[in-house]
């Protein structure tokens, strides 16, 4: 039996807002890096008058004068900053340099330090998927970025799947060649931490600085009751994925001023992401009221109004925002999507050729094209698209899978499996990637080894009938019928208007010769699907069975 419908989920996905990346503790490379720019790694002590400790947090150098670079907050209530580098020396922190207060970064000066490495921005933004490396002073870990998002009029953010750790927060992250792309700057949930990429990094320029002493006079009674500090906490909850928390603070922000047009789409942000998609659409035309080409609060409205299943007003913001800022990717894809699902491929075709027109080396463009080029039976455009986004990214499983797509659709099994099989190492605990290598598995009438990784893709799937659906094969393909028929039943439990799943549940009772349930199972797939085939055979072999 194969799993039904599998090709359709070979699709580009895309994710609004963030994706995952998954730890390894530092492999030999890392510690080779870690040898050999480690040093340039610090913490970072934030002490009251007394000298107690009251927080910490890693930080590392971005200049030979010794300039540090680590995390805002802790700064508000400290009276005094100490610095330990690896070799075990201390430093007291001489002034603050520049600070980001909306990413909760700072740059902080320290003259007696004479650095033997300091990190060096890279010149380019992580790739999807791509190796990166999290610095710690007491240990590395390797994570793989699975995507960036863009926050508009924010920057880049990408995450990491890390258990909480207060010795990995403020930590640099670096690529393979040991050029600085990010900084993990806090925790969303159980055991995802989010990471703020370069473009943050830049906006804390070398500059003079101003002694900390100063700096605390000048520094706002009640900070965080400030315009500002009521921002750039909420900023602070958004980035942990708690919008719920991040409401309240942009809400009060934008009550504090109600021209502030930034508040007032982050505010907007955040309900949306709280389902709130009437207020969000509130909120959203709030900011263009203050500015009115502000193309990403039309792409917010476009959002929303999908939230609300009003498809239509989502096209036409769509429109307008690429019309206003023809170089965010989010309303192409998002309008391409729309036209799809209305059986239009051809204008969402269109829609993201003018995507990649404008960005060549939009890697999410060349996918969705790909995908819709197969949509519109055009194998040869789908796999030269697909070919394009692995050459822009040859780090992402996404291409190689919808390269694995193509080929199964060719019948290339052997193929499709080379494809495939590079995908799975890229990302190995991908459920989609991994019921496709099933499927190839299958195509190839390797049926044990389909068997084998399609037990691996139900322990990743997250769609509880999918989920079922691999159980059920797996039992069935080990004779195990009895148990196929409760993954059936537990799928059926819950989405019991499916004819595919009735069929099935069909064939396992016609195998365990429990003809007359097999009957009635195959009617029921009848009643909801009139035109299933398979559905009026499997009755006929059921009431053979009966006779």
């Amino acid at each position: 039996m194969r799993l039904r419908n599998l090709q359709q989920r070979l699709f580009w996905f895309f994710s609004w807002f963030l994706l995952v990346a998954f730890p390894l503790e530092g492999s030999s490379q890392s510690e080779a890096i870690k040898k050999k720019i480690g040093e340039a790694v610090v913490r970072v002590k934030f002490l009251d008058a007394k000298g107690n400790l009251l927080s910490s947090a890693n930080g590392f150098f971005v200049s030979p004068n010794g300039d540090i670079v680590t995390l805002h907050r802790p700064l508000l209530s400290a009276d005094r900053i100490e610095i330990k580098t690896l070799n075990g020396k201390t430093h007291s922190v001489n002034g603050v340099v520049n600070e980001n207060t909306e990413a909760d970064i700072v740059r902080l000066s320290l003259p007696t330090a004479k650095p033997a490495h300091f990190l060096e921005l890279s010149k380019s933004l992580p790739r999807d998927n791509e190796k990166l490396i999290v610095l710690g002073i007491k240990k590395t870990v390797d994570i793989r970025a699975l995507d960036i998002a863009e926050m508009p009029l924010f920057g880049n953010v990408f995450t990491a799947r890390l258990s909480p750790s207060a010795d990995l927060l403020g930590s640099p992250i670096v690529n393979v060649n040991g050029e600085l792309v990010g900084l993990l700057t806090s925790v969303r949930r159980k055991s995802l931490a989010v990471a703020l990429s370069n473009d943050s990094l830049q906006k804390l320029p070398p500059g003079s600085p101003e002694s900390f002493a100063q700096w605390k006079t000048n520094l706002k009674p009640n900070w965080e009751q400030t315009e500002e500090g009521l921002y750039a906490t909420g900023i602070r909850h958004a980035l942990a994925g708690d919008h719920e928390k991040a409401l309240p603070w942009f809400k009060k922000s934008l009550e504090a001023n109600p021209s502030n047009y930034v508040a007032a789409f982050r505010l907007a942000r955040s309900e949306r992401g709280m389902k709130r998609y009437d207020d969000a659409i509130k909120h959203y035309q709030h900011a263009l009221k203050v500015k009115a080409d502000f193309g990403e609060a039309h792409g917010g409205i476009g959002l929303s109004h999908e939230g609300l299943g009003q498809n239509d007003k989502a096209v036409d913001a769509f429109k307008k925002a690429i019309e206003l800022n023809p170089r965010y990717e989010t309303p192409y894809l998002r309008l391409a999507n729309l036209y799809a699902d209305k059986g239009q491929e051809k204008e969402a075709i269109a829609i993201i050729l003018s995507l990649t027109k404008i960005k060549p080396d939009s890697f999410d463009g060349h996918g969705w094209l790909g995908w819709l080029y197969a949509k519109s039976n055009e194998p040869e455009l789908s796999k030269k698209s697909y070919l394009k986004a692995v050459e822009i990214n040859p780090d992402s499983e996404k291409a190689y899978l919808g390269l694995g797509g193509y080929y199964l659709g060719r019948k290339d099994s052997k193929t499709a499996l080379e494809h495939l099989k590079k995908a799975s190492e890229l990302s190995p605990d991908s459920g989609e990637v991994l019921q496709a290598l099933g499927w190839a598995y299958q195509d190839s009438g390797r049926d044990d080894e389909a068997a084998k990784v399609y037990k691996q893709a139900a322990q990743f799937e997250t769609d509880g009938v999918k989920k079922q659906y691999l159980l059920a094969w797996v039992s069935s393909h080990e004779r195990d019928h009895k148990r196929a028929v409760d993954a059936y039943k537990r799928a059926l439990a819950l989405k019991p208007a499916e004819a595919f799943t009735h069929v099935r549940l069909g064939w396992e009772y016609y195998y365990l010769r429990r003809y007359q349930d097999a009957v009635a199972s195959f009617k029921e797939a009848i009643r909801l699907d009139p035109k299933d085939h398979e559905a009026y055979f499997g009755l006929g072999c059921a009431l053979k069975g009966l006779d």
